[in-house]
């Protein structure tokens, strides 16, 4: 059983700018990096509740991977919850640190029986369950909510993705441009990336069975509507 205060979630964003050959590579690890790392956490744990590791500043991609990677090893061992993170973030995550030559304390453990919603992210051929961490202290387990959330979105004839799932949940999301992600401001991009961390973390809460002040659950509602 989890408590809140050891739930913690995280989110990535890639490098969406056009190339020179026209094209954007923010989906393939091999041709573009990460920009921003973004990690939430119970307040109770540690002040400000999350934290973004971006690119600039004087950091470079390497640099955040292992912001990242000091702070995770830094929390009590808890649960490190994602969306999509079984096929995207954590083996683009893997990818970047390993072209990099930078060390992490990230363990990936394919699961070729997981049916992903789009392509696994290459040159990755199927999703993982993964552990964050070493054996002492004791790493974070993971948990990929996405699949929990797909009966729900289907049910209230909404697009199965982070943003639709937390909006119908009450959420207040950031909403941007993604593909455009290169154009926004460094503050803006910033508060994109912490509240898809924050919002699969209220996700992620409500999964649990943990409560949640801020959702709302739709489900619940339109079990209640006279209509039914």
């Amino acid at each position: 059983m989890h408590d809140a205060a050891h739930v913690y979630s995280f989110d990535i964003e890639t490098d969406t700018s056009v190339q020179a050959d026209g094209r954007q590579y923010g989906l393939e690890p091999l041709n573009a990096g990460i920009t921003e790392i973004s990690l939430a956490w119970d307040p109770s744990v540690l002040p400000g509740g999350g934290a973004v590791f971006a690119t600039g500043y004087g950091l470079n991609e390497a640099d955040i991977i292992m912001e990242f990677d000091k702070m995770l090893y830094g929390l009590p061992p808890g649960l490190l919850v994602g969306w999509n993170s079984s096929f995207f973030d954590l083996p683009f995550i893997l990818t970047r640190a390993e072209a990099l030559g930078i060390g992490h304390r990230l363990h990936l453990h394919a699961q070729p029986g997981l049916v992903p919603k789009y392509d696994p992210t290459p040159p990755h051929t199927c999703g993982y369950s993964a552990v964050w961490g070493t054996s002492t202290p004791i790493p974070h387990q993971h948990l990929d909510i996405q699949w929990h959330y797909e009966a729900a979105a289907k049910l209230l004839g909404i697009k199965w993705g982070l943003k639709p799932v937390a909006v119908a949940y009450g959420l207040d999301m950031v909403e941007v441009d993604r593909e455009n992600m290169h154009l926004l401001t460094a503050d803006k991009r910033r508060a994109y990336a912490l509240s898809d961390a924050v919002g699969t973390r209220n996700l992620g809460l409500h999964m649990l069975g943990l409560p949640v002040p801020e959702i709302s659950d739709p489900i619940l509602a339109l079990a209640a509507s006279p209509s039914r």
